[in-house]
């Protein structure tokens, strides 16, 4: 999903084992976390988790699910591509767990609500993308260059418009990939079987989601290593996100970067200031960009 230098703590892709399940909470095992790991394979609805509070099997709320194909049933033409656009942005609403991690040192996480924005912006050798709101950006950038060779993550750009302050720094990871829930996704080097994490596609459903207020959406279900993600059948775009021990992203209200939402916290700004600190090399990139004070 990223290429690039790992920072050292996240080197390890270890996951952890299936949660053992429990009699007091049936099902609920299967619901809040399910992988490659799972022995039967994960299915339709499975792994989607909802919103957490807690680490434990029994401090989630699952989201509403109903199986309306199993992969089978749906060839793969008729599949909504597992990608994201390569220019757009929506809202996002949801809740993450802190700390982000891959396999919990410690069972004890805290989970917050998020809301902001997210926009898509690959043109030429470029690809970047930003969490924002109407105040501040994330920007997250990386030459195509780096995405094939896996040289340098790239940067990530803070920008802070209420306090009038930039800054530039070494990326944590590479930029994530538009197309990391594909087939073949262009930029993946592992390219795994879906046995051992690699992508898979586990059927069609249909469901509420729980952050954003858009009614039932019939979905395809697509899952990769520990993450699950739906895409809306009827428009094509990203529909939910989901880590069990991180991000938990509900998307609504797509754009394409072209579109004009005059008004509206949505629309997003790209104006880096030329006088941005820049505490790592990899912030040379921004000197390719169109930017402005």
């Amino acid at each position: 999903c990223h290429n690039g230098p790992v920072r050292e703590d996240w080197v390890n892709p270890t996951l952890p084992k299936p949660i053992t399940p429990d009699p007091k909470y049936p099902g609920k095992d299967r619901q809040r976390q399910c992988d490659y790991q799972n022995i039967p394979p994960c299915g339709p609805c499975e792994g989607l988790g909802g919103i957490r509070w807690g680490d434990h099997v029994s401090q989630f709320n699952p989201i509403d699910c109903e199986v309306v194909a199993h992969p089978e049933k749906i060839p793969k033409e008729e599949r909504a591509p597992g990608e994201y656009p390569a220019q757009g942005y929506a809202s996002i609403e949801g809740g993450t767990r802190n700390p982000i991690e891959v396999n919990p040192r410690f069972w004890n996480g805290t989970y917050v609500n998020i809301s902001n924005n997210i926009a898509l912006n690959w043109h030429g050798d470029i690809a970047m993308f930003q969490y924002y709101s109407s105040d501040s950006s994330s920007f997250f950038i990386q030459s195509r260059e780096d995405l094939i060779s896996s040289k340098s993550a790239g940067c990530m750009v803070i920008v802070d418009r209420k306090k009038g302050s930039c800054e530039c720094l070494d990326a944590i990871a590479g930029i994530m990939h538009i197309g990391a829930f594909l087939e073949n996704d262009p930029f993946d080097k592992v390219n795994l079987s879906p046995d051992e994490g690699g992508l898979a596609y586990l059927g069609r459903i249909k469901v509420k989601l729980q952050s954003q207020n858009i009614g039932v959406v019939l979905a395809d279900h697509y899952m990769k290593w520990a993450f699950h993600f739906l895409v809306d059948v009827e428009s094509g775009f990203p529909l939910r996100l989901y880590g069990p021990f991180g991000v938990r992203q509900e998307f609504a209200n797509w754009r394409t970067l072209g579109e004009q939402d005059e008004g509206s916290s949505l629309q997003p700004n790209w104006h880096i200031p030329v006088d941005c600190i820049r505490a790592s090399a990899a912030c040379e990139i921004l000197d390719t960009l169109h930017v402005e004070g």
